[in-house]
Parts: C-alpha cells; sequence; structure tokens
C-alpha cells in the first residue's frame, strides 16, 4: 500500500504546490520588492486552501480506499491529509525562494529533505512501524524542510523585499489555477496506471513490484526538473524587464 499512498500524497502536494510555488516565484522574480506583500496575500488563501482538501482527504478516505478494493487503506489516507497543511506554507517560502533566486539554499533544502526521508524511514521500518514508519519519514522530512525554508526566507537581507504593500491576488490566483491544472492532469497520467493496478490486482505484492518498476521510470523526469526550477524565474524576470528580450533568448537557447 506504501506506494499507492504516496502516489496519492504526490497528487495532493501538486495542488497545494504547483500553482503557488510558481505564482510566487513568478512574481516575486519581476517585482521582488513586493516579495513581503506577495507572501502575506498567498498565505491566507494557502492554508483556507488546505484545510478544504484536508477536510476532504480525511472525510472521502474510505470512500478512495474502496475504490481502490482495499479497506486497509483508509487510516493511511487520513494520516496522509497531515502533509497538506505542510506543504501548502512549503510552497509559499519555496516560491519565494525560487524568485529572488536563492538556488543554493533550495538546493540545500533538497538535500535535507532526501537524506531525512531516506534515514527517518529506513529507521522506522527497522523498529517494525512498516507503513506508518514509512510515511511518517516522509512527514518528517517535509516539516524539516518547511523550517529550513522558512529560516532561510526571514535571515534573508530584507533591503530589497521590505516593502509591504498589498499585492493584487487575483494576478495570482489567475496565474496558479492554470497551472495547477496543467500540474495535476499530468501528475494523474503518470500515476493512474497504478491506482488501476491496485483496484485490478488481488495480490498485495504484485502492485508493490509495478510501483517499484513505474518509480524507476520517473527518474529522467525528476532530473530535468531541477533545470526547469533554476530556469523560469530567470526567464520571469527577464520578460518583465523592457529590452531584455535577447537575455531571455539566452537563457533558452543555453538550457
Amino acid at each position: 500500500p506504501f506506494g499507492v499512498i504516496i502516489s496519492l500524497l504526490t497528487i495532493c502536494r501538486v495542488l497545494v504546490e504547483s500553482g503557488t510555488v510558481g505564482a510566487v516565484s513568478k512574481y516575486t522574480a519581476e517585482r521582488r520588492k513586493l516579495a513581503v506583500g506577495i507572501k502575506s496575500q498567498i498565505i491566507k488563501i494557502q492554508i483556507i486552501f488546505a484545510l478544504i482538501i484536508f477536510a476532504f482527504l480525511f472525510t472521502l478516505a474510505p470512500l478512495i480506499a474502496g475504490l481502490l478494493k482495499d479497506s486497509t487503506l483508509t487510516p493511511y489516507i487520513r494520516f496522509v491529509a497531515f502533509f497538506i497543511p505542510i506543504s501548502s506554507l512549503y510552497a509559499v517560502y519555496l516560491g519565494l525562494l525560487n524568485g529572488i533566486r536563492a538556488f543554493g539554499k533550495q538546493a540545500k533544502i533538497s538535500i535535507v529533505y532526501e537524506a531525512i526521508k531516506v534515514l527517518a524511514v529506513f529507521t522506522l521500518v527497522f523498529l517494525g512501524f512498516k507503513v506508518y514508519g514509512a510515511i511518517t519519514g516522509y512527514l518528517m522530512a517535509s516539516l524539516v524542510s518547511l523550517i529550513m525554508a522558512y529560516h532561510y526566507w526571514i535571515s534573508k537581507d530584507r533591503e530589497n523585499t521590505a516593502v509591504r504593500d498589498n499585492f493584487e491576488m487575483s494576478k495570482i490566483i489567475k496565474f496558479a489555477v492554470p497551472v495547477i491544472l496543467f500540474s495535476l492532469a499530468f501528475n494523474l497520467v503518470i500515476s493512474l496506471d497504478l491506482f488501476f493496478v491496485k483496484a485490478i490486482l488481488t495480490e498485495k505484492a504484485q502492485a508493490g513490484f509495478y510501483t517499484s518498476a513505474a518509480a524507476l521510470s520517473k527518474v529522467p523526469y525528476f532530473i530535468f526538473f531541477a533545470l526547469s526550477s533554476t530556469l523560469f524565474p530567470s526567464i520571469a524576470k527577464s520578460t518583465s524587464d523592457k529590452g531584455s528580450e535577447e537575455l531571455t533568448k539566452r537563457y533558452i537557447n543555453q538550457s
């Protein structure tokens, strides 16, 4: 069940992270002095959105487990719901760091996240906590990543980010919604096969083998994802500045 739960977690994270990270990164890169205002506006809507997703996932856990023909998934799905508030706040600070092009700090967060995840998952599973232990390892890594992202943001030099003027939330929403829909559709396409396999196959071991093979097939996608994360704020900044068309072309050609 672990692979199914993690795939479900990924889809939920896409809902609260993808559009937010992109929108915050874009507008922070374009108007860095308004970063504090952007943060204060987006956090309000993120908290509301996260609570809605949390309630939806927690309440409908038995129904989702029923569709996958495995009632034992219900408590795991409800446990996964607690990731949503953490992910929603993490997306805001990750977008801010990406927008000011603090790529080194983003890399540190990613390294620490992966290290804690691997260490915690193996330790807790070894101690006998099984699937709950594995999910807890993910939760611990996510929480530490949020704390690091928050710390890096508040410790940054606020000289260029101290303006607290309100930023138009409508701009963020208009940009974020299409990104969320695209990211959700993309992740559903690469994850639906696992859900179908889980619903059709009766043996959990067979579904587990399929999950492992599917995870290996996604490695190239995650390798090239780092390039897009680095390129996005740079292009957002260059396209917003007048007379920077050549710089934008250079970014694209070099990538």
